[in-house]
């Protein structure tokens, strides 16, 4: 999962809440360099959604800040 860096700031794992309801605990496996604030973390999930990243031109009503 691609989350802010500062939302995991000092954190070796995570409690993941997923859109269906489901709690798991994800470990933080890199975090950004510099002023780059972004981190992913690592769910223990075979199948999870996906959501495709883009710019404005590609955005969809499912992803906004925040979610």
């Amino acid at each position: 999962m691609l989350t802010n860096a500062h939302v995991v700031e000092g954190r070796q794992t995570v409690d993941v809440v997923l859109h269906d309801g489901r709690r798991v605990q994800g470990q933080v496996v890199e975090r950004g360099a510099g002023k780059l604030d972004v981190a992913l973390v690592q769910v223990p999930l075979k199948e999870t959604p996906i959501l495709p990243l883009g710019g404005a031109s590609t955005r969809s009503s499912r992803s906004s800040p925040g979610r």
